[in-house]
């Protein structure tokens, strides 16, 4: 949905201190703050405008809405107040899209579904995944009202859908999914690397005494051989629905989110059938020596 947005952040940018306080407390440092592509810095103006608070305690989106300063049209203004009303940053799941129209979505933290009117947007839009946005309501209709939506390769099953609802806490922000982006560009996700025959067994039996302590740690029932069986006879397709069944048969919830990298440890390092009966690294190690 186009507003003038740039008008809000021009007038934030009349408050040098308040501008100044928001980048400290949006990016995690000042090189950050410089380096930021323009997909972070989007999502610092979103921020900015939806949820920063100045030291009166009222967002600048507010402010500017009750203060009019560019003086525009009682429709805009209208329009502007429905925004303030109904906004909200979540995750949404993608269920279909109708392009050039609008796309069809499901709040993943509420369940509800909703059409979000978008005929740009909706002509490029993947089929499935997760959508982090904002979303308002404005004359009979939903729209996408911030910066432009962070497309994330994810689907949840509807158990996990649960689980994601039981654990969160707070409401979602812009900042979060900030957030996430930094995290992943500093810290981006380990792939097997190619290593030895003796290296292999040796983190093997390193895995097979953590599992001990997790076991009694987190009162897991599953046994270690019964977790290998399930890595061994995965079908390679549906790897979410694999962790997930794995916390109806003995590993508890807070164990698989508390200790991942060892479970991903596990997957790498142990045999599956669907790599014949090799495991991740060891197929990539036979892979590298060709």
């Amino acid at each position: 949905m186009i507003l003038p947005y740039s008008h809000i952040i021009n007038f934030a940018k009349t408050k040098p201190e308040e501008f100044k306080r928001a980048c400290h407390e949006f990016f995690p440092s000042e090189e950050i703050a410089q380096n930021a592509d323009d997909e972070l810095i989007g999502l610092f103006f979103e921020w900015l405008i939806y949820e920063f608070k100045q030291k009166s305690n009222i967002t600048f989106f507010v402010e500017y809405v009750l203060r009019n300063p560019d003086l525009m049209s009682g429709k805009d203004i209208k329009k502007f107040r429905q925004v303030g009303e109904t906004q909200w940053y979540s995750d949404f799941q993608l269920v279909s899209v109708v392009q050039g129209s609008y796309i069809h979505v499901e709040d993943v933290f509420t369940g509800k579904k909703y059409d979000i009117f978008d005929e740009k947007g909706s002509q490029n839009c993947e089929s499935k995944g997760i959508l982090k946005a904002r979303v308002a309501y404005v004359d009979g209709k939903y729209y996408f009202v911030g910066a432009n939506p962070i497309f994330i390769p994810v689907v949840y099953t509807e158990r996990m859908k649960k689980i994601l609802r039981d654990l969160k806490k707070d409401k979602l922000s812009a900042r979060d999914t900030a957030l996430l982006l930094i995290d992943h560009d500093q810290n981006p996700p380990d792939t097997p690397h190619a290593v030895g025959r003796k290296e292999i067994l040796k983190k093997r039996n390193t895995l097979k005494d953590q599992y001990k302590l997790y076991a009694i740690q987190y009162k897991a029932t599953m046994k270690f051989s019964e977790l290998l069986n399930r890595v061994l006879n995965e079908n390679g397709k549906d790897v979410g629905k694999f962790w997930e069944e794995l916390m109806t048969v003995g590993i508890p919830k807070n164990m698989l989110m508390q200790e991942t990298q060892f479970f991903q440890d596990v997957w790498n390092f142990f045999p599956h059938k669907s790599l014949r009966n090799l495991s991740p690294v060891e197929m990539l190690t036979k892979l590298k020596k060709r």
